[in-house]
């Protein structure tokens, strides 16, 4: 004997249901959902930064990055900290301004909470007294 009542009917309809329902939360976190590459979006002059932010950082050591666009220089800042240039990492023609933090630098480790880097930088022809806002972002080491 087959049941025609609602519950059959629920029961018919409770599987493509649940279906549905997922994609749907499949859908909503690919519109919602954070996937920051470290690209920085109307920035000009500023191409991508690391780590990420508001990223976690595995690491103490983790390198801090700011790639600049070509034609551009600056000055990177950790934690209220500027770092010298002579303890940047040498350019590797990609026009990144890179920072290490390790014993006898201006940072000789990242704390184990919010790390905060910012970067100040101007077209290179143009000199420093053409330089922007700064871009700052923040991390967190765990």
């Amino acid at each position: 004997m087959q049941h025609t009542g609602p519950v059959a009917i629920l029961r018919k309809l409770a599987f493509p249901a649940l279906i549905l329902l997922g994609l749907g939360f499949f859908a909503a976190a690919g519109i919602f959902g954070v996937t920051d590459d470290g690209s920085v979006e109307a920035e000009e002059g500023l191409e991508a930064v690391q780590p990420v932010n508001r990223a976690e950082a595995q690491a103490r050591q983790v390198a801090v990055v700011a790639d600049l666009a070509p034609g551009y220089i600056g000055v990177l800042t950790l934690n209220d900290v500027v770092i010298p240039d002579n303890q940047l990492e040498p350019d590797d023609g990609n026009n990144r301004l890179i920072f290490r933090p390790g014993p006898g630098k201006a940072v000789t480790a990242l704390d184990g909470r919010q790390n905060c880097a910012s970067v100040t930088y101007w077209k290179a022809e143009d000199g420093a007294s053409t330089a922007g806002p700064d871009y700052r972002w923040c991390f967190n080491v765990i």
